[in-house]
């Protein structure tokens, strides 16, 4: 029991440096020490930590663009979390795997994902994990065109974001409420909700933020729009930059 304790102890320390390397970008120190971790906790059967150090190999590979080797991990991590009935981990895995099905443009499956995800975090109460798979869910759907669908999602997230007194969630809700909008052709709605997103943005996170630009370049399009009272000219609004809630 003791060489097990010790073992546990050590696949923890590696771990934590494994956080440590990849929390100042050094990403293949950070993947060395998460693969020996790995190594440890799979010899003294330790399940919770294999899951851990799964899904760690598959955020650094996230984080590179890696997504097939990401997906992998991810995917590995997932069928743990089900054995040991880790529900948390369940949801939080689902919504990673959704990430990066968006990102290669397969909706379908970032959407069962996210579902999955959604259902988790109401089981559990997890009412952030909730706001965060509800704007996912809208924002594949806007990539979908269906933006009345994505406004739906939107709206609920946003009423999840005020209860929990998220400012900045809820500023980045009103930014993608915004674009949803300007892709109807509803401009007036559309410089309605990017001036409610600027005017938590803009004092939360600063001028100079990204957020707060694109939000200020969202409002410019949607008042050009609306003077030229026709479709065509600048193009469509910029997504809201990132998926929500990327599990660490």
């Amino acid at each position: 029991a003791k060489d097990i304790g010790d073992k546990n102890g050590e696949g923890i320390a590696l771990y934590n440096l494994g956080e440590d390397h990849r929390s100042i970008n050094e990403y293949q120190k950070a993947m060395d020490y998460f693969k020996q971790a790995l190594g440890i906790y799979i010899a003294i059967g330790n399940k919770e930590g294999e899951g851990g150090a799964l899904q760690a190999l598959g955020d650094v590979h996230y984080g590179l663009g890696e997504n097939q080797k990401a997906i992998e991990y991810y995917k590995q991590a997932l069928k743990i979390a089900l054995a040991i009935g880790d529900e948390p981990m369940k949801g939080m895995l689902s919504n990673n795997i959704g990430n990066i099905h968006s990102r290669r443009g397969e909706y379908p499956k970032a959407i069962e994902y996210y579902s999955q995800a959604l259902k988790i975090a109401k089981a559990n109460g997890d009412k952030k994990r909730e706001g965060s798979a509800l704007i996912n869910l809208g924002a594949v759907s806007s990539n979908l065109g269906e933006y009345s669908k994505a406004m739906e999602y939107y709206e609920q997230a946003l009423k999840i974001a005020k209860v929990i007194e998220s400012k900045v969630l809820e500023g980045e809700i009103y930014n993608n409420l915004g674009y949803a909008n300007f892709d109807l052709g509803e401009y007036q709605n559309a410089i309605d909700y990017y001036e409610q997103a600027l005017a938590i943005l803009g004092p939360l996170l600063g001028e100079d933020h990204p957020d707060t630009r694109m939000a200020k370049s969202n409002l410019s399009k949607a008042q050009s729009k609306r003077s030229e009272h026709k479709d065509g000219g600048d193009g469509p609004s910029e997504r809201y930059g990132r998926l929500q809630g990327h599990d660490e």
